[in-house]
């Protein structure tokens, strides 16, 4: 830390450069003009996030920066990477001597709760340290200069003849309030300086803003109504009423990887592009890094025309540098060479570790409809999917994510079938307490504790006051006194994902032991295939139609009064009680069904109510009652943790990592808006 801020930049140096931001966009439009030079060219860049070797070998291979090879990067220029402030230096830097041979659009990155989560406040206080300079800098650029950075830019050649409208996301649709397609003049007049666009998008400003940074484009075979965790999806007709309103040839963008790893890509018919610079995204990715050159001889007839790369690593970079002076080398002779060099070299892991981590926290983030996703691919309901299925149902939903997939079922050792509420339950938020608390091991030990326990024991035991009702407190005293200690705020939440289904009222005895047995993190047990799950499934369905609870059946057939089911109250229950289905069963069948029922908890030739509940309750209800107890007490604070931490930043401007209470309760009330 002390080195970097001695020998490299000082804290002082990266904020005076970094404030003449002020002098660069404070008074520009939200949507500046940036016209081709008639005898040079234009390069449009995507994506950089932190990888200083794409700018550099783009420079090299391309040219730098000048009047005549203008170049305008289409924002995230931070977070991923470990270069995004050099990044930034070189461009202001390069600003300052040549006004009108650099731009920069706003990406969704260039935020100040997106930078914290995601890569750039790490950057920063491993070069200057979190409790000084670091947090100093961090909080200078997130109010002074990314609310001031331009939302669009429109390109064109001297006679317009071509003119392409560049932004970090997309076009906002829906928007509250208007009809019809957004107009560069509504873009323009709108408040763009803004900290942050995580938050309500209810108002015709925050939807639109947050949209031109975070929308995505409809590809073929994809669902417009689809939730991407993104912004808005707007479909082809979209982009060409854009285009039509605001009299432009096309729409340029950045914000994803292509498809196939390339570096660009044309939807839309050709209306709708994607440029993507980042080559190698992440270390892991393998794509080509993409640039659209407008030529200035040509982009009024055709339009710009996309190229490719693929950064070669740090030391082959740094020696094509000290070979081939970058200012005194011909083009021609740079373009050679860039060429051998990209053609004998490859991508190397270099960050999987960094992936993974990410990978994890966003699983945690959307467990739930993680959860709901792998269910609905679950058509037999027996807790697995193929590995296949799971990689497909990550990938979608988790779009920012390089393909590591394979990777990750090595890395994590995921066996074919994938046991996913298994595997969910590994990612846990873990506040500050002595131990983890893992609520699907709890659940499962819980379960296996009773499981061979007499059925009026264990409803004496949750109902005290023999209200027919659990309360809160029964609850606590029950789980205590089965040796399950867990704190009473993750007991509260238990209890709540165990009264799911009682319309807010006070859970009776039945559903309590309903959701205990059925609750775990391993699937049920079918020691008799899965064939005698589905007929035990079917079993409790058909006692359900009778109009009977599962726990008043078992009761009603315990006629011995023992407190278990033996194989001849079973088969009796059936026969009698169930005459439609018992007389379907042959005696071989029917012990078939009792062992299975058995295997459920402690196989010994009797059936106790916790292994019936389990064997015959609704699957559907365990998959309710699984995705309920996924949302975790700390949670909410995990999920908008960027937020917070952006706000408690904003109170601390000396970074000294305190502020008061009442700036801790002024921050909590401002996430919760």
């Amino acid at each position: 830390k002390d080195t970097y801020g001695q020998q490299v930049f000082s804290p002082e140096a990266v904020v005076q450069t970094m404030k003449l931001a002020h002098t660069m966009w404070e008074h520009a439009p939200n949507i500046i003009r940036v016209t081709v030079p008639r005898d040079g060219r234009l390069l449009v860049l995507g994506d950089t996030h932190g990888q200083l070797e794409d700018v550099l070998w783009i420079f090299f291979k391309y040219g730098v920066p000048s009047e005549r090879n203008v170049y305008v990067f289409d924002g995230d220029i931070v977070d991923r990477g470990g270069h995004a402030l050099e990044i930034l230096l070189l461009l202001v830097a390069l600003k300052r001597d040549d006004p009108k041979c650099v731009h920069i659009i706003r990406g969704n990155h260039e935020d100040e709760t997106t930078c914290h989560m995601f890569g750039f406040r790490n950057e920063l206080e491993s070069k200057f340290g979190p409790s000084g300079a670091g947090g100093w800098i961090l909080s200078m650029i997130n109010t002074e200069v990314f609310p001031i950075l331009p939302l669009a830019a429109v390109v064109s050649d001297e006679a317009s003849r071509f003119k392409m409208c560049v932004l970090h996301g997309g076009i906002p649709v829906n928007v509250p309030g208007r009809n019809g397609p957004l107009l560069l003049d509504q873009l323009n007049a709108l408040n763009r300086r803004l900290t942050t666009v995580q938050k309500d998008r209810s108002t015709m400003d925050d939807h639109v803003i947050f949209n031109v940074l975070w929308a995505d484009p409809l590809k073929p075979g994809k669902d417009v109504n689809a939730s991407s965790g993104r912004g808005n999806l707007f479909t082809e007709q979209d982009t060409l009423e854009f285009c039509r309103v605001n009299n432009l040839r096309a729409l340029v963008r950045a914000h994803e990887p292509p498809s196939e790893g390339r570096g660009f890509e044309f939807l839309h018919g050709g209306k709708c592009i994607t440029v993507f610079s980042a080559s190698n995204y992440c270390g892991n990715y393998g794509n080509k890094g993409g640039v659209l050159i407008c030529d200035g001889r040509s982009f009024g007839e055709h339009g710009p025309q996309p190229q490719e790369h693929m950064a070669p690593g740090w030391l082959k970079l740094s020696e094509a540098l000290r070979a081939h002076c970058i200012f005194r080398t011909p083009a021609s002779v740079r373009a050679q060479i860039a060429a051998q060099t990209e053609s004998s070299d490859r991508p190397q892991a270099q960050v999987f570790q960094d992936v993974e981590c990410y990978v994890m926290q966003l699983i945690v983030k959307h467990k739930q409809q993680l959860f709901w996703a792998f269910s609905e691919k679950d058509s037999q309901g027996n807790g697995k999917i193929s590995r296949t299925c799971w990689k497909q149902t990550l990938a979608s939903m988790l779009r920012d994510v390089p393909p590591v997939w394979d990777n990750l079922i090595e890395e994590w050792e995921l066996e074919e079938p994938v046991l996913y509420v298994q595997f969910l339950h590994r990612f846990q938020i873990v506040g500050e307490l002595k131990r983890p608390i893992d609520m699907f091991s709890a659940m499962s030990q819980l379960r296996v504790s009773i499981s061979d326990i007499r059925a009026d024991e264990l409803l004496a035991g949750l109902d005290q006051d023999l209200s027919g009702t659990v309360d809160l407190q029964e609850f606590q005293q029950f789980i205590n006194k089965w040796g399950i200690d867990i704190p009473h705020g993750q007991t509260a939440a238990l209890y709540e994902a165990l009264s799911l289904h009682s319309a807010g009222k006070r859970p009776v005895v039945e559903d309590i032991l309903l959701g205990i047995a059925l609750i775990s993190k391993n699937p049920v047990a079918q020691p008799c295939g899965d064939a005698w799950m589905e007929t035990a499934k079917v079993v409790g369905e058909e006692i359900a139609k009778s109009g009977q609870s599962l726990v008043s059946f078992f009761r009603r057939w315990d006629t011995d009064r023992s407190g278990f089911l033996s194989p001849t109250e079973v088969e009796l229950a059936l026969l009698k009680g169930l005459p439609s289905v018992g007389q379907q069963f042959s005696a071989d069948q029917m012990q078939v069904l009792v062992h299975h029922m058995d295997a459920q908890g402690v196989a010994n030739d009797r059936v106790s109510l916790i292994e019936f509940l389990r064997a015959l309750g609704p699957r559907t209800l365990a998959r309710d009652l699984s995705s309920a107890l996924l949302g975790e007490v700390l949670k909410p604070v995990f999920q908008y943790r960027p937020t917070l931490e952006a706000i408690f930043q904003r109170l601390d401007p000396i970074s000294s990592n305190e502020i008061s209470l009442n700036q801790f309760i002024m921050g909590l009330d401002e996430m919760n808006r």
